[in-house]
Parts: structure tokens; C-alpha cells; sequence
């Protein structure tokens, strides 16, 4: 899947978050069975940080550009780990493409 960093990713609605020991868990609401260990995601602290920032305000390039201060590292080496954690959850169906540009807050094709 391709990750278009000039797009705006926001969490889905379905899904629920609740808050753990140095992370997050995230639930998807979908399915008529449920298992929490396999169907429930696990983000790490760095996961967690990553997460918030994709709120639906922001393109993802302006969130990779505050990660890399953040985290300390190379620009490349964050967008090759942000468009494999992006792509990962947007197959999952936990984050969506917003029908909002981050640059000018027109509506898009999503």
C-alpha cells in the first residue's frame, strides 16, 4: 500500500482506545466475534506518540517533520518506519485518509 505523505490521516471510528502501562490499547469495533488478544493492537510509548500525532489535522510530512526532532533521527529513516506503521494501520482499518488537505482544508477525494 502506498502512503501518500501529503495526505491527512485520522483515527478511525471504529475503533476504542484505552490507555495501558506505557502504551495504548486499540479495539476495533467491527466483527461478530471478538477475541481481545488476537483482535486488539498494542502500541509501545513511541507507537503511542506517533498515534496522537495523527489526528486528522496535520499531513502526515508535517508530522514525519516533528518526529524527526522528537525521536532524534534521520528524516529517511522515519518516513521508511512512518509509511510502514501508516501503511499497517490503514490495512487494519484503524486509521483512515481524511477528506480534509492538511495544506489548504479543502475537501479532497479520499
Amino acid at each position: 500500500m502506498v502512503v501518500d505523505f501529503d495526505a491527512v490521516y485520522a483515527h478511525s471510528q471504529k475503533t476504542v482506545e484505552k490507555n495501558i502501562p506505557n502504551g495504548l490499547l486499540i479495539i476495533p469495533l467491527c466483527g461478530a466475534t471478538f477475541d481481545l488478544e488476537k483482535d486488539s493492537f498494542k502500541f509501545n510509548a513511541v507507537a503511542r506518540v506517533v498515534w496522537d500525532k495523527l489526528d486528522g489535522k496535520r499531513t502526515l510530512r508535517q508530522v514525519a517533520r516533528g518526529l524527526v526532532s522528537e525521536f532524534n533521527t534521520s528524516a529517511g529513516t522515519l518516513e521508511r518506519d512512518l509509511s510502514e506503521f501508516v501503511a499497517d494501520l490503514l490495512k487494519r482499518g484503524l486509521l483512515i485518509k481524511s477528506l480534509v488537505s492538511g495544506a489548504e482544508g479543502d475537501l479532497t477525494n479520499a
